[in-house]
């Protein structure tokens, strides 16, 4: 009885996961800090802010460069239009490098 008819952090439940990223004034947001932060009510100066940058450098982030261009091979080829896969590319870096060395490889899995 709700779907369609809500909004917020968590989503608008109207079954299209492409716009739950939506802002308090209905703008698409890009990424999950802009979606958080639009929704942020009065003093927010305690609030930290998301460290977008990788942990990793040069050699390991080559690495996982390589590694996340799997989601722009035929791999994916059938998702390709229907999300922009250059959309979640960052994020795959931003997680691969934050990954844990023992767990690297289960880890680079659920980023994809």
């Amino acid at each position: 009885s709700l779907q369609g008819t809500l909004c917020g952090l968590c989503g608008n439940y109207n079954d299209n996961g492409n716009d739950d990223f939506s802002g308090p004034d209905g703008q698409q947001l890009r990424t999950a800090n802009d979606f958080v932060s639009s929704w942020a009510i009065g003093n927010t100066s305690t609030c930290g802010t998301l460290d977008t940058a990788p942990l990793c450098l040069d050699q390991s982030r080559a690495e996982a460069e390589l590694s996340c261009e799997t989601l722009d091979s035929n791999v994916f080829a059938a998702c390709h239009d229907i999300v922009d896969q250059f959309d979640f590319f960052d994020e795959c870096v931003f997680d691969y490098c934050n990954c844990n060395e023992e767990d690297k490889d289960d880890c680079f899995c659920n980023s994809l």
